[in-house]
């Protein structure tokens, strides 16, 4: 007689045989194809601040006090056409509030390398999904009659198809949260990677310069962020040839919750290329109220309007208002510009928000901006 029971990561059983199930199949596979996540990859990952949190190994990291976890992982080299999707799945585990969070990809060791991070998925963590869904008298009253439920969880889908020149071969896979909150989150990655069944479907022949990430994962300190109330950003590429078909890739929030901060007020960004204007991007999100079951621990007060000519009070929800390209709960995907052909030689992509606010010792005001230029072989 055969007895099911379930297991978890914390039997020292399950372990067991997963460690024997990993030396078996890489001593079957040839070298290279054994593509598996170890025990720790196979983990929902935590996210929080805990001063004690770092960790070093080879291949698995946790940096920033908790907030940060970067993963390396070997990608195969894919002959055909592959279509690259990620996804991301988040509960809170305690911290009730909105936080910046993103996903990247560096290509060196994040303990040694300088290099620029690319984003592969952008988020913003919305007011307490999970934690604080579970219903109570506070939270019921807080949660509008159009609304059946709170979610127990949000996730995102982002299309990264265009990144698969960086996505073979060895790299490290980084999550972060900008949580200052001792439980912080609970989060899951996939990388889906869906390979042609078609004969002869060839796979693009692209690449990628990287540019700027002005989010700085790994140092927390505001006053460090590119002030763009002072100064645009130049971002010089030199080319040693002539490219064609490029594209801009191009993510932006704004940040600063304050009543003239850059978080509450529309900004104009502009991106130039040789001090030519490319487009002027209203960064600008006025659609966050479509968000609001998954901010239980939003706060909630009464504004007025006028209904059937009279005037009422109309509950209202912190994550109901518009922000600079975000809203609690969102992604935020990239705008695409297309450059066309670049000749060989120098190049200045400026980018430009005239009317971004100074972070002073009463109010911080910032921008997490981030660009890569792909381009056709």
């Amino acid at each position: 007689m055969i007895k099911s029971v379930e297991g978890n990561f914390d039997n020292p059983e399950v372990n067991e045989l997963l460690t024997k199930h990993f030396i078996e199949l890489r001593t079957a596979s040839p070298e290279g194809s054994a593509h598996v996540l170890d025990i720790p990859g196979l983990k929902d990952q935590s996210i929080k601040f805990d001063e004690n949190m770092n960790s070093d190994s080879d291949d698995f990291l946790i940096m920033d006090n908790g907030r940060i976890a970067l993963k390396k992982i070997t990608i195969p080299m894919f002959k055909k056409h592959t279509d690259v999707s990620i996804e991301a799945s988040l509960v809170s585990v305690g911290d009730p509030w909105d936080k910046s969070a993103g996903i990247f990809l560096m290509q060196n060791d994040p303990r040694i390398s300088s290099e620029n991070p690319i984003e592969l998925l952008r988020f913003i963590t919305p007011f307490g999904v999970g934690h604080f869904s579970k219903e109570n008298e506070r939270i019921d009253e807080y949660r509008p009659v159009y609304i059946p439920k709170w979610e127990e969880s949000i996730s995102w889908t982002e299309n990264i198809t265009h990144l698969l020149p960086i996505l073979e071969g060895e790299v490290w896979i980084g999550l972060w949260i900008d949580t200052w909150h001792k439980d912080g989150y609970s989060v899951s990655v996939d990388l889906n990677f869906i390979e042609s069944d078609i004969k002869n479907h060839q796979k693009e022949n692209l690449s990628l310069i990287p540019l700027k990430n002005t989010t700085n994962y790994f140092d927390a300190d505001i006053t460090k962020k590119h002030d763009f109330s002072s100064k645009d950003l130049n971002m010089k590429i030199e080319l040693d040839h002539n490219i064609i078909n490029a594209k801009l890739y191009y993510l932006t929030t704004g940040h600063g919750a304050h009543s003239e901060g850059d978080e509450f007020n529309q900004r104009d960004n502009i991106i130039m290329l040789n001090n030519e204007v490319l487009t002027v991007f209203d960064a600008w999100r006025d659609d966050c109220a479509s968000f609001r079951r998954f901010n239980p621990s939003s706060g909630a007060w009464f504004e007025k309007t006028i209904w059937k000519g009279e005037e009422i009070n109309e509950r209202i929800a912190s994550s109901d208002y518009s922000r600079s390209n975000w809203c609690p709960g969102s992604k935020v995907s990239p705008l695409v510009i297309e450059l066309g052909d670049l000749d060989k030689g120098d190049h200045i992509v400026t980018i430009s928000i005239p009317d971004a606010q100074p972070t002073t010792d009463e109010y911080w005001n910032f921008w997490n901006v981030s660009s890569y230029i792909v381009y056709d072989n």
